[in-house]
């Protein structure tokens, strides 16, 4: 029996999760993610990038685009970052206003 729990994203925790901890007393400066729990820090591209893949985990079929990372991200990380993110790490689909990104195939 392979049951899926029963979440929306309302119902959930938004921010990004600190790697070492879960914890979510995290904030980014500059090119890092700090946790102000347990004092790690870890590279802030690759904390958003873990986020993102959480969110795609969690809410398959859900578009993942930039304002939807934003609020899941706890609104902690920009808008233009997260965008670039995308671009870099993601394939956009569609245009202009109706973008949204799939996962790159590796």
């Amino acid at each position: 029996m392979n049951q899926k729990p029963e979440y929306t994203l309302v119902e959930l925790k938004k921010g990004i999760v600190c790697e070492n901890c879960g914890s979510l007393e995290t904030e980014i400066s500059n090119q890092y993610l700090y946790c102000n729990h347990c004092q790690t820090k870890e590279d802030a591209t690759k904390a958003i990038v873990r986020t993102i893949e959480a969110y795609a985990t969690l809410f398959p079929t859900s578009a993942i685009t930039t304002k939807q990372m934003e609020i899941w991200c706890g609104y902690t990380v920009t808008i233009n970052r997260i965008y670039r993110v995308l671009q870099r790490y993601y394939h956009p689909q569609g245009k202009n206003r109706w973008i949204y990104y799939t996962r790159k195939q590796t």
